[in-house]
Formats: structure tokens, C-alpha cells, sequence
């Protein structure tokens, strides 16, 4: 198989498949973008931890 035809071969799948790959890379941007966007905004969030002290109860 010679170079000629295997970049043929390539384009063929490709041209047969645009939809999906484009679907595909889509999915994967939206999935990226969204995740570093938590990690931006949760930096921004950070917030010192709740402290819950133990209620000792009185007996009368």
C-alpha cells in the first residue's frame, strides 16, 4: 500500500464520518471548557471550613 493510497483511505473515512467527528470534537471542547471553568471559579470560591463544636447538654 503505497503513501498515495493510504492518504486516499483517510480521506474516504473522513469524508464518511465529518458528522461524528465533528460531533465528537464538539463534545470533547464542551467537556473541557466546562471543566476549566469549575476549576477557575472554585479557586476563586475557596472559603475557610465549617467548624462544628460539640453541644454538651446540662443535666438539672
Amino acid at each position: 500500500m503505497t503513501i498515495n493510497d493510504q492518504v486516499f483511505y483517510y480521506k474516504t473515512t473522513v469524508g464518511q464520518h465529518k458528522q461524528k467527528i465533528a460531533v465528537a470534537g464538539l463534545l470533547i471542547l464542551a467537556t473541557t471548557l466546562s471543566f476549566a471553568l469549575g476549576v477557575i471559579i472554585g479557586k476563586d470560591g475557596e472559603r475557610a471550613p465549617i467548624i462544628i463544636n460539640r453541644c454538651e447538654l446540662t443535666q438539672r
